[in-house]
């Protein structure tokens, strides 16, 4: 919310406007990419010590924007054995770039349509979703000692 105030002021300052359907998708978008990273940590913390669930949770998060959106352009020039590994990062993976709005907020290109905005939600409500109730799975049976000597 902060930062979504600080472009606002800096637009305004600079004389240009912003759509506030497209500047409303665009930070309920970015609430849910971070509730579902969030989620991801939460859920690798339980099987994990904290400095391997944090790397890993930004590995798995890099690659869903790097390399999630350019899976299918390898994919027409990858060997038939790196197909298959590649068709199941895509879809192993959680698509990110679906979450980003900039472009559209940037060149003002209005809002996305309202119907793939609220696909979109619910995706990244299911990967909250299904992230927390594996932390919840994982935590359930863990015994924890009181350390009582």
């Amino acid at each position: 919310a902060g930062f979504a105030l600080v472009v606002l002021a800096a637009v305004a300052f600079r004389g240009g406007r912003i759509d506030a359907g497209t500047l409303f998708q665009a930070y309920v978008l970015q609430i849910t990419a971070l509730a579902a990273v969030t989620a991801l940590a939460v859920c690798l913390s339980t099987r994990m010590h904290a400095d391997a669930s944090a790397t890993l949770a930004y590995l798995i998060t890099g690659a869903a924007f790097l390399l999630s959106p350019r899976i299918p352009h390898l994919l027409t020039v990858a060997e038939p054995g790196a197909r298959e590994a590649l068709m199941a990062l895509y879809y192993l993976l959680p698509h990110a770039e679906w979450f980003d709005l900039r472009r559209r907020l940037v060149h003002d290109w209005g809002p996305a349509p309202w119907s793939a905005f609220g696909l979109v939600v619910v995706y990244g409500a299911l990967w909250t979703t299904g992230a927390l109730l594996a932390a919840w799975a994982a935590l359930r049976r863990k015994r924890f000692d009181r350390g009582a000597a």
